[in-house]
């Protein structure tokens, strides 16, 4: 469901087969003896916080990063993510999206839950990177917001061409949506990405990283392995790896 764990927020989730693996988690703080359980699918790690899913939503443990004893970082709700058909992390926020309901996201530092907008409901995936968010809905439809459901910044507004998506990543400073003929289309502060996003053609997945105007960027894909279909055309030249 994601080629890149795209940090400071990493999401892992199972197989896209929906079969089970064990997710681990290691560091100066943490042992894979910790973590282990069979049952986790996502694992969710916002700013020090860590809490690990199962398949329907319940969460088999939640801690922050420097162990039991911290209180600077508060848990969601035991039903934060019960039945929830999409989720991510941004930043200091846990957000979920549950069927036919609207958005609503966690703060871990305040423990303030924020509902967004009504506008804003049947989403079916979600993605972020460590400002803002990107959702679908069930038609197709695109939407990007902070963290509490506010509009992003002007070049971060969803064209008004993108039509009904199939797919939604978000990168640094960029975003796509994927179209049902399987091509991408970007936007973000980085012309050069969004030109080259248009030059992949059919990519199964795909991210981004920009500074900003002038910087260095960086994009990465995954195209199908298909016979007849040549592989993409990148010149030399360019800084889009």
């Amino acid at each position: 469901t994601g080629f890149l764990q795209r940090a400071p927020v990493p999401v892992m989730r199972m197989a896209s087969d929906g079969s089970y693996r064990n997710i681990f988690v290691s560091g100066t703080s943490q042992t894979k003896t910790d973590w282990a359980n069979q049952q986790a699918v996502a694992f969710l790690n916002p700013d020090n916080y860590l809490v690990s899913l199962s398949k329907d939503g319940t969460i088999l443990k939640a801690q922050h990063w420097y162990g039991p004893d911290r209180t600077d970082r508060l848990p969601p709700p035991n039903d934060f993510f019960l039945s929830a058909s999409a989720y991510t992390t941004n930043s200091d926020y846990f957000i979920s999206a549950r069927p036919g309901l609207p958005v609503r996201s966690f703060n871990v530092k305040t423990g303030k839950i924020v509902e967004f907008p009504d506008t804003i409901r049947d989403i079916v995936e979600m993605d972020s990177n460590n400002f803002e968010i990107i959702l679908r809905d069930a038609s197709g439809r695109v939407f990007v917001t902070t963290a509490d459901g506010k509009p992003g910044d002007s070049f971060r507004m969803v064209p008004a061409d993108i039509g009904p998506a199939i797919a939604v990543r978000a990168g640094s400073n960029m975003f796509a949506a994927q179209h049902p003929d399987g091509t991408w289309q970007a936007w973000g502060d980085s012309d050069e990405l969004v030109a080259q996003t248009a030059n992949i053609g059919h990519a199964i997945d795909i991210d981004f990283y920009s500074e900003g105007p002038g910087k260095p960027v960086y994009m990465m894909w995954i195209e199908p392995v298909t016979d007849g279909v040549p592989a993409t055309e990148i010149q030399p030249e360019s800084q889009v790896l």
